[in-house]
């Protein structure tokens, strides 16, 4: 028999029932910028001007050795034409937002939400920079290894540091940049990658891969014939190919203007009466472009593929 016939449901309660909201924001997710940090950065020489960054070239004509067969007689001189290689700052984007203010003083006892959202707008902005290095790849010379059919071997590793070695490049600065589905997929796979995790992490873990570079060995996600391996979901896909890369570190070089102290985006944000609200605006400055042509290795490989 029913001892209660009227008991209270949530309906009933709702004048008394709180709502709790957590400390935390859960955020949107950005990849780690690595091919911004390995290549060369070249905001110290445009910092309150200038379009055009020019970076002589003097290596795609050089010298030749010359005999003296006959001794005492006039020498022959060289003048091989210099090249002049260009970096235009043309790019600049923003993400703006304005939040009224009689909004933001009634969240702002809670959050700081114009602190977050600056910081998501600096994440995304600093994303559309790794998107434009990642896209010079077109620029590059050397014959492409791969044709995007089929999965990565050992083979076409070695040729891509082949490739490289014979031009003289200096391979402890170099560096390798796979999408995640070719390297957890792919890579993993070949007997020749040493991952960083579990019993490799106290050798990744003791200094630079690469000389003259601020990434450390922490960033990478393994050693692939003494080179490092950075994984990126930024790294291209057309259609059903990956263009991964095995880049030396003078192949692409970028310029960010009007900012200081290390910063590669700008925050400003103002009270607009006209608004009632506090507007926001951050934005970036920037120009890139293929500094060595023939210091970068695309290598297409099958997005699908598996190596077991």
């Amino acid at each position: 028999m029913a001892v209660t016939t009227d008991p209270f449901v949530t309906g009933d309660l709702t004048a008394t029932l709180p709502q709790i909201w957590a400390d935390i924001i859960n955020e949107a997710n950005f990849p780690e910028f690595v091919l911004q940090d390995f290549v060369q950065d070249l905001s110290e020489y445009v910092p309150e001007g200038g379009r055009i960054l020019h970076v002589p070239n003097i290596f795609t004509n050089i010298f030749t050795v010359s005999s003296q067969s006959t001794q005492g007689s006039e020498i022959t001189t060289q003048g091989p034409a210099q090249v002049d290689v260009t970096l235009t700052i043309n790019t600049h984007k923003y993400v703006s937002w304005i939040i009224g203010d009689a909004d933001l003083v009634q969240v702002a006892t809670k959050y700081n939400i114009n602190e977050k959202y600056a910081m998501e707008a600096a994440r995304l902005l600093k994303q559309d920079l790794e998107d434009a290095l990642f896209a010079l790849y077109t620029a590059l010379t050397p014959t492409a290894i791969g044709t995007g059919v089929a999965a990565i071997d050992d083979l076409s590793v070695r040729q891509a540091i082949r490739t490289l070695a014979t031009a003289n490049f200096d391979l402890s600065n170099c560096a390798f940049f796979f999408h995640p589905q070719v390297y957890f997929d792919q890579l993993i796979g070949l007997s020749k990658i040493s991952p960083n995790y579990a019993s490799n992490m106290n050798t990744m873990a003791t200094g630079t891969l690469f000389n003259g570079g601020s990434l450390t060995k922490e960033r990478a996600m393994g050693i692939l014939y003494g080179m490092p391996v950075y994984v990126s979901s930024r790294v291209p896909t057309v259609t059903t190919t990956c263009k991964n890369l095995f880049l030396h570190r003078s192949a692409f070089g970028y310029a960010i203007q009007g900012v200081s102290g290390g910063q590669k985006v700008r925050v400003q944000m103002e009270n607009q009466l006209r608004n009632l609200g506090m507007l926001a605006v951050v934005d970036i400055r920037y120009g890139v472009a293929a500094l060595r042509v023939d210091a970068g290795v695309l290598l297409n490989l099958l997005t699908a593929g598996t190596v077991a």
